[in-house]
């Protein structure tokens, strides 16, 4: 299901788990769930939690993916070079 971030079906992550895999202190979840929660951005149930508005942060996602692809091929582009990021600038 999209924009829910759940386990399965009707098994949400618990927020230990949650916190842990994000590397950050159980508070500091709670706290950012619960202004997510107050600013109407998700809203949780027994199911999981639940992004709201899903389909605009996705259509956000699919507008700047160009960029992003065009940024990753040219950092990978053997032809091209940036000055300084791997020491003297040398064009193959």
């Amino acid at each position: 299901m999209e924009g829910i971030i759940a386990a399965g079906a009707s098994k949400p992550y618990p927020h230990t788990w949650i916190a842990g895999t994000l590397n950050i202190p159980i508070e500091l979840l709670e706290v950012t769930l619960k202004k997510c929660e107050e600013s109407e951005r998700i809203k949780e149930n027994k199911d999981g939690i639940h992004i709201l508005n899903w389909g605009k942060y996705q259509s956000e996602y699919e507008r700047q993916k160009p960029y992003r692809v065009k940024k990753k091929q040219e950092e990978t582009d053997p032809d091209k070079y940036v000055k300084g990021k791997y020491g003297k600038a040398v064009k193959r």
